[in-house]
């Protein structure tokens, strides 16, 4: 069975299709933390419209998480 470890540099990234086609995937919640945090610092220190983009990726991080089976 393949396995499939979500790390931050992969939720920050486009390479999404590839933990999708792993049959299992795992997140922990350090991770989960860290690409908050990374997204928040991200929103405070960006300036209008990436300001709007990293929140964005905050209000979608469920559906994400939902997609990836995680």
């Amino acid at each position: 069975m393949e396995r499939c470890v979500v790390d931050t540099s992969v939720l920050t990234s486009k390479r999404l299709d590839a933990a999708l086609q792993r049959a299992e995937r795992y997140m922990t919640s350090a991770v989960l933390l860290e690409y908050m945090t990374w997204a928040r610092r991200s929103a405070e220190e960006a300036a209008e419209p990436r300001r709007r983009g990293y929140i964005r990726l905050l209000q979608l991080l469920p559906s994400l998480l939902r997609q990836l089976d995680i």
